[in-house]
């Protein structure tokens, strides 16, 4: 048995340069797709930030000092940049898709709101405006009429009660004083809140998720030139090997170990391109799955096991190369897709979604997950390991019928 495992694992190293040649094309391929996804993400406009310009009156120095202060403390900062431009200048950035709406100020905006007295303020969106400025209109407007409002209430009955009761001398005091605490009060408002981010899927980015179910896809492809040599339609040999002593189960082990072995090379060899390219590739510095590098390794050689077990038992059922490798292809696209390796799942329907975390690769996904998290998936291994196990259950099963039927 130890000799026919080196006999196999010379087979399978001879074929190692190309099946390597071949990992790194389909590499190259994937990462293409990964990269254009994610450059296509952050170009988005839920990912951007939206422009939109001011018009008022250019020396209007209340005005001035707003924006500069939204500009500098404000959390819309982040999602929004503001400008102040001539109306004209705005109709035509807004014409030539440069902001994707401005706010236009009536004259004595200022002095008239310094008196208690807020005018309206108008929106102005291109045609077929964005879901996002809808958004703004809708929602920002309302709660910026909101804060006015029950601002203005304070800060003027505060003014009116002390005037009634005779600290007329104090009111103007305590009105200045309000105006302050309620312009800190909306400035820190992000404290009010504490925001988690609980990512695509099991706690990854959508960067993270993405690499994890590519990479499980590309494991699954980089056994196929293997075929080459797996299947075959000649079991003289393996009945002379059977009469020697040689079983069905120890053919099986002998050859899934020599697969395995290769195949751990292989994806080692991906591992190392990734860590060389990850300070030179802006995307790739962004994954951030390099702070557990051991973790995500150990992770990546479980799923190797699984998917060297998964590729020997299609190698088993077919007849031929051809078919051999079209079945392995097909199987693995299907899995994955519906596994959500290619897309997060809960874009699914929820019959798939409740399906698709007992798929091997959804499996392999989920626990590729844990590696980059640092985190340890006991589920997700018992379930890898029993479908293993079962793959091989199989694959010996069959080696043991095609071996019988050719005998007899």
């Amino acid at each position: 048995m130890k000799k026919y495992f080196f006999i196999q694992l010379k087979r399978t190293i001879k074929m190692f340069p190309y099946v390597l040649a071949i990992t790194l094309i389909l590499f190259g391929g994937l990462a293409v797709i990964f990269l254009g996804f994610l450059q296509y993400q952050s170009g988005r406009e839920e990912n951007t930030k939206f422009k939109v310009g001011i018009v008022g009156e250019a020396d209007d120095r209340y005005m001035d000092f707003g924006l500069d202060a939204l500009k500098t403390f404000d959390e819309t900062r982040f999602s929004m940049e503001l400008e102040k431009l001539e109306e004209d200048e705005a109709q035509k950035a807004l014409k030539q898709g440069k902001i994707t709406a401005y706010l236009v100020f009536p004259e004595g905006f200022s002095e008239a709101a310094l008196r208690g007295e807020v005018k309206s303020i108008r929106l102005i969106t291109g045609v077929g405006a964005s879901n996002l400025i809808m958004i703004f209109k809708e929602e920002i407007a309302r709660a910026v009429t909101k804060i006015v409002s029950e601002a203005q209430k304070g800060v003027y009955g505060v003014q009116a009660a002390l005037d009634s009761n005779g600290y007329e001398e104090l009111s103007n005091q305590y009105l200045n004083k309000m105006n302050v605490e309620y312009i800190d009060f909306v400035m820190n408002r992000s404290e009010l809140y504490e925001i988690k981010e609980l990512g695509i899927s099991d706690g990854l980015t959508l960067p993270q998720y993405l690499f994890c179910g590519f990479s499980v896809f590309l494991l699954l492809l980089m056994g196929l030139p293997y075929a080459i040599i797996l299947v075959r339609s000649d079991w003289s040999l393996n009945r002379m090997l059977a009469s020697a002593g040689i079983s069905a189960e120890k053919q099986v082990l002998c050859e899934y170990g020599a697969y395995t072995v290769v195949m751990m090379a292989a994806a080692a060899g991906i591992m190392a391109v990734l860590a060389l390219t990850k300070g030179k590739i802006e995307q790739l510095s962004q994954l951030d799955i390099f702070g557990s590098i051991s973790s995500l390794a150990g992770h990546l050689a479980v799923v190797v096991v699984l998917a060297a077990a998964f590729n020997l038992m299609l190698f088993e059922l077919s007849g031929n190369i051809i078919g051999g490798i079209l079945l392995q292809f097909f199987c693995a696209v299907f899995l994955c897709y519906g596994s959500g390796c290619f897309y997060p799942a809960y874009t699914f329907p929820e019959k798939i979604q409740q399906v698709s975390g007992y798929l091997p690769t959804g499996l392999a996904r989920s626990y590729l997950a844990a590696g980059i998290m640092g985190q340890s998936s006991l589920p997700a291994l018992l379930g890898i390991l029993a479908f293993t196990a079962g793959f091989l259950l199989i694959t010996a099963g069959a080696r043991r019928y095609k071996i019988k039927v050719r005998t007899v």
